[in-house]
């Protein structure tokens, strides 16, 4: 049972998954990661629905966060080389932009590469990297074809939430009316 869970799920991923659905898994933090996925998918297979979640996960149905569990966390696709590879391109791009969008001071000697390397870096904006380098890229006058940013759910409820304190947070002018007497001694 505990072989249906991908092995990409860390511990403290499933005891998130188990508290937001509300799954009865007893003792979850004191269990090992395969215990807890032992007991997780036992508790799954007895329960006929879930609790949906809309907010982080986008889970509606027990089969979705079956298959959700099954497959590979969308956070952890990126091995570590593969997100080296995707943090350099990014610094290129971002590089690329900074200088005015010439090609001369760049990595790139076309805008060909330029357009492949955002295609790439595109697909993987769940990295901050990659997003402000897609966002920079995007603003560039010689490519005529947006770039569309592939971001997980989570990570987009994420960049919600700090915008929205971004707005609270702000500094805001207040303006008090009426007569002040202002004396200097």
């Amino acid at each position: 049972m505990s072989g249906m869970i991908d092995k990409s799920h860390s511990k403290k991923e499933l005891c998130a998954i188990i508290e937001t659905f509300e799954i009865p898994v007893e003792n979850m933090y004191d269990l090992t990661k395969c215990q807890l996925q032992t007991n997780l998918m036992r508790e799954l297979c007895n329960m006929e629905s879930i609790k949906p979640d809309y907010d982080e996960y986008c889970i509606e149905t027990i089969d979705e966060l079956k298959e959700f569990l099954k497959s590979q966390n969308q956070l952890k696709v990126l091995s570590i080389k593969d997100k080296d590879h995707i943090m350099k391109l990014s610094k290129f791009l971002i590089h690329y932009a900074k200088n005015n969008y010439m090609l001369a001071p760049s990595h790139f000697l076309s805008i060909d590469e330029v357009i492949k390397a955002s295609q790439e870096v595109s697909q993987y904006c769940d990295v901050p990297t990659a997003r402000r380098a897609i966002d920079l890229i995007n603003k560039d006058d010689k490519i005529e074809n947006k770039f569309e940013m592939k971001i997980s759910c989570k990570v987009q409820k994420k960049i919600k939430q700090r915008e929205e304190i971004k707005k609270q947070e702000a500094p805001k002018l207040v303006v008090n009316k009426g007569s002040y007497l202002i004396t200097f001694d």
